[in-house]
């Protein structure tokens, strides 16, 4: 399994509804599945997946018997996702589950799932009508609403612009009923799906609430391409793959799941904050900071390394330069 590895859904598939509140392994394991697919494939195999493999990639530190078998019961559960989708031809609807079988073997690192086989017009032979992102889009993201509301936007990236019904988004993320005050809806699922989606995607979004009266009825999302500093595409430019991975090295950053544009958005901060500074090692303010974040262990890592490294959080500048003066 490849982290690189296409995601590609028919539109239909993407806005299908039923019990789609996922979990956020749930939601990895069965699209880490679906970038097995080809799409010349001429009919849906059984597809294989290395637990290991798929557990390092969604950021799991520790890696064992108790987290192998937490793998098949996800794929269980994905057993008994129900959704309903309009079928092919656009004259009825289709319900089924995901999933039709999932299989584990004694001393294997192997699952095997097999999807149901009325899904197979969604996902094989797509010439039309069908969203496609890079499977790496999606492992970082910690909640299964981030998940979800990427699809449903990644679909309109070229339209820039995509408005829902506040209950009709909640029936996409198969969350009708709850949260009933917006507030709440607001700050666990629009408000974290907005920092995760721009933190760790290839798409950036904000929205729009919209009332009718005093009542917010409607969710207008902005959708741009996730916008690369001019800074960091010098840097990608300059270090080749050898290079790059000296410098994740020098900065401890080897096992934090880090992707190329966030490692050179780390490296370049901490190049502006200490390049005019004597006695201060770039690679040292990163690694002195980056003890002090772990030390706080907080929800997204990425995030609150970067500030931390934005406005000294550690007071690591004022340390260093004492240190150098010894």
């Amino acid at each position: 399994m490849n982290q690189e590895n296409l995601v590609v859904k028919h539109n239909k598939l993407i806005e299908a509804k039923g019990k789609l509140e996922f979990t956020p392994l749930e939601q990895k394991l069965l699209l880490a599945v679906v970038s097995e697919i080809s799409t010349d494939d001429g009919d849906l195999n059984i597809y294989d997946i290395s637990i290991r493999e798929f557990l390092g990639l969604s950021g799991h530190q520790s890696i064992g018997g108790e987290q192998y078998k937490q793998v098949h019961d996800t794929a269980e559960r994905l057993m008994e996702k129900v959704i309903t989708i309009e079928n092919w031809e656009g004259t009825g609807t289709i319900t089924t589950a995901f999933l039709s079988g999932a299989e584990t073997t004694k001393n294997s690192d192997i699952l095997e799932v097999e999807f149901y086989s009325r899904l197979k017009p969604f996902f094989i032979q797509l010439k039309e009508q069908f969203t496609q992102y890079q499977l790496n889009n999606i492992l970082k993201l910690s909640s299964g609403y981030s998940i979800r509301i990427y699809e449903l936007l990644k679909q309109y990236e070229k339209i820039r612009k995509r408005k829902f019904e506040v209950d009709a988004l909640k029936e996409f993320l198969g969350i009708s009923g709850k949260y009933k005050r917006f507030y709440d809806f607001e700050r666990y699922v629009l408000e974290v799906a907005k920092n995760e989606i721009n933190e760790y995607t290839d798409i950036e979004i904000d929205y729009e609430k919209i009332k009718r009266g005093r009542r917010i009825t409607h969710i207008e999302f902005s959708i741009r391409p996730s916008v690369v500093d001019e800074k960091i595409k010098v840097l990608e430019t300059l270090y080749d793959d050898e290079e790059y991975q000296v410098i994740v090295n020098k900065m401890n950053l080897t096992d934090k799941k880090l992707n190329r544009k966030q490692v050179f958005k780390l490296y370049e901060i901490a190049c502006s904050k200490t390049d005019h500074l004597e006695n201060v090692n770039v690679y040292d303010y990163v690694k002195a900071t980056l003890n002090y974040v772990e030390e706080k262990a907080p929800n997204s890592f990425y995030g609150y390394l970067k500030k931390a490294l934005e406005n000294d959080y550690a007071n690591t500048i004022s340390v260093l330069k004492l240190l150098g003066r010894r």
